[in-house]
């Protein structure tokens, strides 16, 4: 099983995780923390013939592995995953993984929202206790997904909130808001993560597929921390570059071929 540092919270609803491949690692110090990341997954198709739970997803750890904030985009059959009767079409959700313990969407949904090709729910009538009924509601092939996670005031993926002190964690499908957590209050982000990860069963080989827009903040400049590709399991692009010295991150398209991901 794989340490904290790469576990996904996805596995830790379901059970161990089968294999967890990490694409992007990318660890910030002490003194530069990470405060907020964004990345927009462009899908590919689902799985074939796939019996386990496909997990494509970005995260930040926190410093001291207090909490692991993920923005998730999975396949699985019926019966497996964290989304009923998917089928050819792929989940997205947003969620936190603190301690031994998950926190839920709040806002719209307290379940993953299945959010529709070309227009989301509005959030304010998403069903709390139960996922939409329209099969059509989930992802296909070439939809996109975009994550926020925050630590000051806006609304991207994972970011860290200047009001609440809280990690606003924001997932947006064609501008719609669909999923959001906020937890881990005053806590530092250390690590950034774009994986690959079979969370139960047997999974099939994960699609091609490709991260646009991925941006990440640290608290201060830090002239050290890009890189110009070498990312892992095949992945090409993904190369680094700052506007401004060092603080803030933005990554070229980063394409990532189709991974076997079963152990």
């Amino acid at each position: 099983m794989k340490t904290f540092k790469t576990i996904s919270a996805l596995a830790a609803l379901l059970q161990p995780a089968v294999a967890n491949l990490d694409v992007v690692t990318l660890f910030a110090k002490v003194d530069a923390y990470i405060q907020e990341a964004s990345a927009t997954l462009v899908l590919g198709d689902v799985p074939l013939s796939n019996n386990g739970d496909v997990a494509l997803w970005s995260a930040i750890m926190m410093q001291n592995e207090a909490s692991f904030l993920q923005g998730v985009t999975q396949n699985s059959p019926e019966g497996l995953g964290y989304c009923s009767n998917l089928g050819n079409k792929w989940c997205n959700f947003a969620y936190a993984l603190i301690g031994k313990y998950i926190d839920l969407p709040t806002y719209p949904a307290r379940v993953p929202v299945l959010t529709r090709r070309f227009k989301a729910p509005r959030p304010k009538t998403a069903p709390l206790s139960r996922q939409p009924p329209d099969p059509e509601s989930r992802l296909t092939v070439g939809d996109k997904v975009r994550t926020v996670i925050e630590h000051p005031a806006n609304l991207p993926f994972d970011k860290l909130n200047s009001k609440t002190q809280m990690w606003d964690q924001n997932l947006y499908i064609d501008d719609e808001l669909v999923s959001t957590v906020s937890t881990s209050k005053g806590e530092h982000g250390e690590i950034f993560y774009i994986s690959i990860e079979c969370a139960a069963g047997t999974c099939s080989t994960a699609p091609a597929h490709s991260w646009e827009d991925v941006s990440i903040v640290l608290s201060t400049a830090d002239a050290s921390f890009g890189q110009t590709g070498g990312w892992d399991q095949g992945a090409t692009g993904g190369d680094m570059s700052t506007p401004d010295g060092g603080k803030t991150w933005e990554f070229t398209t980063l394409e990532i071929p189709a991974t076997d991901v079963q152990h």
